[in-house]
């Protein structure tokens, strides 16, 4: 696993910006970790990143985060894996972008 993936997994879940205020010390933390982390992802690696979704929004770092999620290939282990994200709001994301790639790609039988 990828170092910077192991300490984003050790800082845990992203703080929410409008109930935590969090300081500029730990945006900045998280900004250069998430900078880091070179994609294509293992499903450890992606999983890992999962449980790292804030509750809400983090000042934009939420959507690369997401982008680095999604970065993992293998459709079937990508939704198991978001059904763990510990953020209700960012899992309906997760899940809604998932759907609707597999509309536009005809996969799963949809």
């Amino acid at each position: 696993m990828q170092k910077s993936v192991e300490r984003l997994k050790a800082l845990g879940q992203m703080p929410d910006a409008r109930r935590d205020d969090p300081t500029e010390e730990t945006l900045e933390r998280y900004d250069q970790l998430l900078s880091e982390v070179e994609t294509p992802l293992s499903y450890e690696e992606a999983e890992a990143l999962v449980g790292v979704f804030p509750e809400g929004g983090t000042y934009g770092l939420e959507w690369t985060l997401l982008r680095l999620v999604e970065s993992y290939a293998d459709l079937p282990g990508y939704r198991r894996m978001i059904a763990g994200c510990p953020s209700e709001e960012w899992r309906g994301i997760l899940t809604a972008r998932l759907d609707n790639y597999e509309k536009k790609h005809e996969i799963g039988g949809k």
